[in-house]
């Protein structure tokens, strides 16, 4: 026979196999449980940690990815505000480029 559960037995918790947040009863939590390889405490699910973004060689295009883009700005105090598209924010380091060049 199946084991019923009341709703105040159980937790929040992280499906280790997808990441998703889930709820599942605190027994299954517990050391030595049949479950408690696959399920962890949301606290202890943590985000992968950043990637530094490689900046290609040479003037920025479309050809670059937005992040490289970005990054790109970044470094050269490139305001990139309003552009949101590869295209727009090509244009606007060409721009600030250019200023700096005058």
């Amino acid at each position: 026979m199946a084991k019923t559960y009341k709703s105040d037995e159980f937790v929040d918790a992280v499906r280790v196999s997808d990441g998703e947040a889930v709820s599942v009863p605190k027994s299954w939590l517990a050391k030595g449980s049949a479950y408690s390889s696959g399920f962890t405490k949301p606290e202890a699910a943590k985000d992968p940690e950043p990637q530094e973004v490689q900046i290609p060689d040479g003037d920025p295009s479309e050809d670059w990815k937005g992040e490289q883009l970005k990054a790109y700005a970044e470094k050269h105090g490139v305001d990139l505000a309003g552009a949101t598209v590869k295209a727009a924010m090509v244009e606007a380091i060409a721009k600030a480029k250019g200023s700096e060049q005058s």
